[in-house]
């Protein structure tokens, strides 16, 4: 029984829910009154044959507001659409692969423009008046579109909302507030202009905009996201203003040709990947912002950045983790900071460093740490080392290294090949794979 009572409750209020619809017919177009909210639902002709709608600002009396969900999709033929400045919300899908539409005029209180409204169109110019708010995921994303104008709105782009390939102009305007997802993804043209209104460029946003060469950024952005501009392979130089808190995994992979970096001094970590396969970065600074660089035993921020040749830590960053630059076979200038307390595994193995100099702020070198850096030649270690990893300095065949007496434990092989060694302390092992102990 109790059963039955909630099943008749439920389909009173889903009567109740739509007991002020009203449908009826205006010329060539069907509309719907839905507690008070008038509607544009589709039309009277067949989708075949439909060229040309003209919107009424008002219908019975009551102002139309809205053109619902998919209410022209696949009208391959209408060629004109004119609408009323009282529309506010043109929903999902609402000319969808309208194939001959070249040219749309937005009304001027709209404040929605939903998922895929326009997509499959052949709009070749869309002018986005300044009462936007909100551009929905694959909202324009037409072959033809050629110019993007923004009025000013303070308008959220959606994922994938102007992924076009003939593009030749975009501008935003000055409030644009957010690029989504994938929402330039394989831009064409050599530069884009960035209001600084913007706040947050989505994961995928730029990605594979192989065009790309210049390219400002917000001075209020906070956050780049995941892939943002991964595979911009002609993109030269990025600045990344002081006011980015988060830079996302992978953000300039495989960007071949960034040779200038300038990282902000809000940012707290560099993730994975973030600049990997950057083959044309020589150096980098580290912002004192910075607390985390995120590397792992196959990956790292700075993973396959062939010609790096100088990097400098900020004050804040206080471990190097395993890997950091092992692939990174040219570095040969590193400057330490005085909050580094390890040297993770693998960190510059197989690099050119020449000299180094170890803040006393370090307690630990990890194993292979500076394996097969073959140009290393003069480094002492500072008293604060207590541990130095399994073949720490594995085949540095031109070091001369001094190692404190405060070093208490050193892992097996960790001076192999090295030609000499200077160590006074009891650790034991000795001599370690080195071809010369002095001291012991």
């Amino acid at each position: 029984m109790k059963k039955f009572l909630l099943g008749l409750f439920a389909l009173v209020i889903g009567c109740t829910a739509f007991a002020t619809d009203v449908r009826g017919e205006a010329g060539n177009l069907k509309w719907l009154l839905r507690n008070g909210e008038m509607s544009i639902v589709g039309t009277t002709e067949s989708k075949e044959e439909l060229t040309s709608i003209t919107v009424p600002a008002t219908i019975e009396g009551k102002t139309v507001t809205k053109i619902f969900k998919s209410a022209f999709s696949a009208c391959k033929n209408l060629v004109e659409v004119n609408l009323p400045d009282t529309i506010t919300i043109i929903d999902q899908e609402a000319f969808d692969g309208c194939r001959s539409l070249t040219e749309i005029k937005l009304s001027k209180s709209l404040v929605t423009i939903g998922n895929k409204a326009f997509s499959d169109c052949s709009l070749t110019g869309i002018v986005i008046p300044s009462s936007v708010k909100t551009i929905g995921s694959a909202a324009f994303k037409c072959k033809t579109l050629l110019e993007i104008t923004i009025q000013d709105a303070p308008v959220e782009i959606g994922k994938n909302a102007f992924n076009c390939l003939s593009l030749v102009s975009v501008d935003l305007g000055k409030k644009t507030v957010s690029i989504g997802e994938s929402a330039f993804q394989n831009y064409p043209l050599e530069s884009f202009e960035m209001p600084d209104s913007v706040k947050t460029i989505g994961k995928l946003a730029f990605k594979d905009a192989k065009k790309l060469r210049n390219i400002r950024l917000s001075k209020g952005l906070e956050t780049i996201g995941d892939s943002a501009f991964s595979g911009c392979k002609n993109l030269e130089s990025i600045e990344i203003p002081d006011s980015v808190k988060v830079l996302g995994k992978q953000a300039f992979a495989s960007c071949v040709n960034l040779k200038t970096v300038k990282l902000g001094n809000s940012l707290k970590s560099i993730q994975m990947a973030t600049f990997k396969g950057c083959s044309s970065i020589k150096e980098i600074t580290i912002p004192d912002s910075v607390t985390v660089l995120e590397s792992s035993t196959y990956d790292s921020c700075f993973a396959e950045c062939e010609n790096l040749e100088a990097i400098k830590f900020g004050k804040s960053v206080k471990a190097i983790p395993e890997n950091l630059f092992s692939s990174c076979p040219k570095l040969k200038s590193i400057e330490l900071s005085d909050s580094i307390k390890s040297i993770g595994n693998g960190a510059f193995a197989n690099t050119a460093i020449e000299t180094l100099i170890i803040p006393d702020s370090v307690t630990s070198i990890g194993n292979y740490a500076f394996s097969d850096c073959k140009q290393l030649q003069n480094v002492k270690l500072p008293a604060s080392i207590k541990k130095v990893g399994v073949s720490a300095f594995a085949y540095c065949k031109s070091l001369n290294l001094t190692i404190p007496d405060s070093v208490k434990e050193i892992g097996k092989d960790a001076f192999l090949d090295v030609p000499n060694v200077n160590y006074n302390g009891n650790a034991e092992g000795s001599p370690w794979g080195a071809r010369k102990i002095n001291g012991t």
